[in-house]
């Protein structure tokens, strides 16, 4: 019988050795939610990454995961921001560009690419952000989050940092539905900002 070595990526073995630190297991006896927590969100990446390649798996060759990144990897960006400000009116919020600027993080979950055949025997390939929420996040942090990505993307600086364009989407996936409309509402805003 032949033996089949895994071979597991250097950045993968430090996260390992990682989590088999954090000993997780008696987190959970002693009640530890915020280290729970990142556990819980490390294994909602997991299980996009896992449902990709099960996906591509079953595509016939149609698509193919090309690459995917996280933790690390895709970290440690930043994006220039116009700073905005907010005014209501007739119990409306209108979000308004100011001529100060901020640098805000965009550090996506996890970064993937998928090679898809175009039906004419050749491949294109899609590039895409991955946000793992589990509805903790205050509204005004995630108005940030998208705010950098919106200008990050905007500005095209995925090219020089990650050297992949177009980013085709920044996918968010919420704990449930009710959080996806709230997400939603953040989505907008940016094309919304300074229009008025």
């Amino acid at each position: 019988m032949e033996e089949r070595r895994l071979e597991i990526h250097p950045h993968m073995l430090v996260e390992i050795k990682s989590h088999r630190e954090k000993d997780y297991a008696h987190a959970a006896v002693s009640g530890q939610h915020m280290q729970l927590g990142f556990l819980k969100h490390s294994l909602m990446i997991s299980r996009l990454h896992f449902m990709l390649e099960m996906a591509c798996r079953n595509s016939g060759g149609r698509i193919q995961l090309a690459s995917w990144s996280q933790g690390s990897q895709p970290a440690g960006r930043k994006a220039e921001v116009p700073k905005v400000k907010a005014s209501m009116e007739r119990g409306q919020t209108f979000w308004q560009e100011t001529a100060e600027t901020e640098r805000l993080p965009v550090e996506p979950d996890a970064m993937f690419t998928l090679r898809l055949e175009d039906g004419h025997g050749g491949q294109r390939q899609a590039h895409f952000f991955y946000e793992a929420d589990r509805g903790t996040m205050t509204t005004t942090d995630m108005l940030k989050k998208f705010r950098a990505y919106y200008s990050f993307i905007k500005r095209q600086q995925h090219k020089e940092a990650f050297g992949v364009h177009p980013i085709r989407a920044v996918l968010v996936e919420t704990p449930d539905e009710a959080r996806g409309n709230e997400v939603l509402l953040f989505c907008v805003v940016p094309q919304e900002v300074g229009a008025g």
